[in-house]
């Protein structure tokens, strides 16, 4: 035996473009079988594809073997040169193609060889035998238990989904083979926390969250012997204190689990502590950091509603999260005494309250239905004040809270302009688009389609002309185009390039005049800025809608000179017919990565850039001068 390894982890080609997120082998050995050295291996998650393994040796190949659908391989090379070497390589090759490769090293001949790529502090002392060599006989779970593996080695992570298949696995192990699950726990809590951890906050972190919780829920729930929890539940308790998840983001569900601990008598004394002290601790703080009205404004409201009804948006005010924190704070002083389970009730009691609180969203909600059914000319003011302090607010962690903020807004203008309060109205769109007022929620407020049908509806001209000026003030950033995605090779650009340009173009479609001074600003702005348009955004759609839209019956030349700023030139996401012909056979004739990168970009990543990525290779090429691609190309 020259070499005996359960997994050895490879690297990808920085110019592999594909769905392999991973390379790993398991089982892999290098055998001495009479005079010749056998390597053979299983390359885990490998998908459909024709595959070869190339074992290579100071840069010349020593032997070559193709990789069976299953991922085996097996391959014989002269045992002298393989004894001999001090390092190895195994290429794997796809169509041709470098994907990636295996790197073998050893300080000296005569001793076993060792992976070259060092693995992440995360992986290191793991022993993936444990899980999957007990499963050999369950075909199932064990192709699962591999695909973990390969998820968990994988240096591309995504880890709100890999969080969600560890727990889809973890379920599965619990009810097929429930040793194997209370033998892997420790692994099992270490990455399912990690997700947690890793996941981001809000709506992102939240299934993370649960799935932690899941993770020794459902034991505490479903297993019958006792005796089993012990151990898992220190496991869990310890992984927790240790890596520190939000569960605010899941307080009912944190409450029932760390209770059911808590009922457990097997456990040593104090071993909770930590757990439910970090978990009081983040709520706590989230309740701290939640934005909330000034009692002065909901006073300016209170009047013009049933009591009742001023109560919903009143927990959002600062008695409301005064007395919540007080509530928490009485939890915490309990864990200090000893007191779990009054903390447990605590927190319980509250959890309602607490989980209203937290919702972004649903305070948003909730003011807007408020202000449509009692908002009305003799309290607008009023009115408009709160919402002066909700648009201040710092962005919550709420998803689509800009756009109820948006929709929600359009409704006070709307109910403004019915009730001749063209004042509060043009006091409310400066308030958004002032000077330091900036971020997504300016330009989708000054930027909405229906705003803007509502503010040039009104015949107001004082509203209008405010209307104007502000969206004058509004600048379409330049792309920046500032290299490419490792993942895709798609162009890295600025995001709000499109999302203003687009914004521009649903606000001037509204109407076919008194924005020609806007529709001026804008294609000055494009002929400074430059104008990309990637391809898989579909642009052609909103540049139809322009077309039939009551804008086209106005200044014919500024329409022109705006719509030719447009070069949309592909009908389908990618590229089709014969410009795809054109870059497969340029692609053909050489390993060239340059050209290779070229065929990409037009099959995938298809967009007006490539223009310029096209003159771009041609006058390097004439010119023989590789340098001029510096700007257009990878650095690899």
């Amino acid at each position: 035996m020259i070499c005996s390894l359960d997994y050895l982890v490879g690297t990808l080609a920085t110019a592999y473009k594909g769905v392999i997120t991973s390379l790993v082998v398991k089982d892999f050995c290098i055998c001495d079988e009479n005079g010749s050295a056998l390597l053979k291996g299983t390359v885990l998650s490998m998908p459909a594809g024709d595959y070869h393994a190339s074992l290579i040796r100071d840069g010349v190949e020593l032997a070559r073997s193709p990789i069976k659908d299953n991922g085996d391989f097996e391959m014989r090379a002269g045992s002298g040169p393989v004894v001999e070497a001090r390092d190895l390589q195994i290429d794997i090759l796809q169509n041709g193609n470098h994907t990636g490769t295996f790197l073998l090293k050893r300080e000296r001949s005569g001793i076993f060889y060792t992976p070259a790529i060092e693995l992440s502090d995360e992986v290191k002392g793991v022993d993936f035998k444990l899980l999957t060599l007990p499963l050999r006989e369950k075909p199932g779970l064990l192709s699962k238990a591999e695909n973990i593996v390969y998820k968990i080695l994988s240096a591309k992570k995504d880890w709100r989904k890999f969080s969600d298949e560890l727990h889809g696995f973890a379920t599965d192990l619990f009810w097929g083979e429930r040793d194997v699950f209370y033998r892997n726990f420790e692994m099992l809590a270490k990455f399912s926390f990690l997700g947690g951890e890793k996941s981001g906050k809000g709506a992102e972190a939240e299934k993370p969250v649960e799935d932690c919780l899941d993770l020794i829920g459902l034991p505490l729930s479903k297993e019958t012997d006792q005796e089993k929890l012990g151990g898992p539940v220190q496991i869990w308790l310890k992984a927790m204190d240790k890596t520190k998840p939000d569960f605010s983001y899941r307080i009912g569900q944190a409450v029932r689990v760390i209770s059911k601990i808590n009922e457990n008598k097997k456990l040593p004394e104090g071993e909770i502590r930590p757990a439910l002290s970090a978990f009081v601790s983040a709520v706590r703080r989230r309740v701290g950091d939640t934005p909330v009205f000034s009692e002065a404004a909901l006073a300016g409201i209170r009047g013009f509603m049933p009591e009742d009804k001023f109560e919903i948006i009143g927990k959002w005010g600062q008695k409301g999260r005064e007395s919540l924190l007080a509530l928490v704070e009485e939890a915490g002083l309990l864990i200090g005494q000893g007191d779990y389970a009054g903390s447990l009730m605590r927190m319980n009691g509250a959890r309602q309250d607490l989980e209203y609180f937290l919702d972004g969203r649903q305070m948003i909600r909730s003011y807007f239905d408020l202000a449509r059914e009692f908002l009305s000319g003799e309290n607008a003011p009023a009115f408009k004040q709160v919402l002066f302090e909700l648009l201040d607010f710092p962005a919550a962690e709420a998803p689509d809270r800009d756009n109820d903020l948006v929709t929600g807004t359009a409704g006070f203008i709307e109910k403004f302009i019915a009730t001749g309060r063209t004042d509060l109205c043009a006091s409310l769109l400066t308030r958004v688009g002032g000077p330091g007022k900036g971020g997504g929620l300016k330009t989708g407020l000054i930027l909405n389609r229906d705003i803007a049908a509502l503010v040039l509806g009104s015949g107001n001209d004082g509203l209008i002309a405010v209307y104007r000026e502000l969206l004058k003030k509004i600048v379409v950033p330049s792309p920046g185009i500032r290299g490419y995605s490792p993942e895709s090779w798609a162009e890295s650009a600025n995001p709000l390039h499109l999302e203003i340009l687009s914004g521009f173009l649903d606000v001037l479609s509204v109407s076919p005049q008194g924005l020609d001074d806007v529709k001026a600003h804008l294609i000055c702005n494009l002929f400074l800025s430059g104008v990309f348009i990637p391809d898989d955004r579909l642009f052609q759609r909103r540049i139809s809608a322009y077309l039939n839209s009551p804008a086209m019956s106005g200044d014919f030349l500024l329409n022109f000179m705006l719509l030719r700023k447009f070069p949309v030139y592909f009908s389908e996401i990618g590229a089709a017919s014969r410009i795809r012909d054109y870059t497969t056979q340029l692609d053909s004739w050489g390993n060239d990565p340059v050209l290779y990168f070229l065929r990409k970009q037009v099959h995938v990543n298809a967009s007006n850039y490539n223009v310029r990525l096209a003159e771009g290779i041609i006058k390097a090429w004439v010119d023989n001068d590789p340098g001029l691609l510096e700007t257009l190309v990878p650095a690899d």
